[in-house]
């Protein structure tokens, strides 16, 4: 079984049969993934794997089309925040900020839906909430930094009445 003949729906079945134990599936996946693209590969990584937990906590098993919506929408974001040519670091931490942002918008929404809190309660959600944005703002930071990193200083010089500029 050649990877142009498996495609969209055939590939998610494979991919399914093979998660649950199918030694066959598993085989012809082996085979094909060691060609498979960084964007491919993340299809099926721990990535899309959390993206998936998070929504499904979230929205419940019923909940498929709002998941659906949930995973693009951080997919969407971590796009926007890789910018032209990133870097393997880059790329990573990107990931990050996006899976921090859905954990973030899923702890406020667990402390939203919840009803009838004890005191307790209320504070262990909020307690929750407060720690997924110190994660997000921290891997935003992280990202701003190294990207900060990564532009050359220049150094202005004046020798006589001419301007150099040096890059260090």
């Amino acid at each position: 079984m050649e990877e142009k003949a498996i495609a969209g729906q055939d590939l998610k079945e494979l991919t399914l049969r093979a998660n649950e134990g199918d030694q066959d599936a598993f085989a012809v996946l082996k085979r094909l993934s060691p060609g498979w693209t960084l964007e491919r590969l993340q299809c099926f990584g721990m990535t899309n794997a959390v993206r998936s937990f998070i929504t499904t906590r979230s929205y419940g098993k019923e909940g498929l089309f709002s998941q659906l919506c949930s995973k693009r929408e951080s997919e969407l974001l971590a796009a926007s925040l890789l910018g032209p040519n990133p870097s393997p670091l880059e790329r990573l931490l990107a990931e990050q900020v996006s899976l921090n942002w859905l954990a973030l918008r899923a702890a406020e929404m667990n402390f939203e839906v919840a009803t009838e809190m004890t005191f307790r309660d209320a504070y262990w959600r909020q307690s929750r909430v407060d720690a997924a944005h110190n994660r997000l703002m921290a891997s935003i930071r992280t990202l701003a930094q190294v990207r900060k990193l990564q532009i050359p200083n220049l150094l202005q010089v004046n020798i006589g009445e001419r301007q150099v500029n040096v890059a260090h």
